[in-house]
């Protein structure tokens, strides 16, 4: 990932929880036979 500089902390606590999620929630994966996550466990029944 970038690393930025910010004067602000929370900017930067802020950008990276938002990669995360994107990460964790919305990002396709090979490994899901190229879905994201929510909609492969969507898919499995999960809610």
């Amino acid at each position: 990932m970038k690393k930025e500089i910010y004067s602000e902390g929370w900017y930067q606590r802020y950008e990276i929880e938002e990669y995360v999620d994107y990460y964790n929630n919305i990002r396709v994966a090979y490994a899901l036979n190229y879905k994201s996550p929510i909609r492969f466990k969507t898919e499995l029944g999960y809610q």
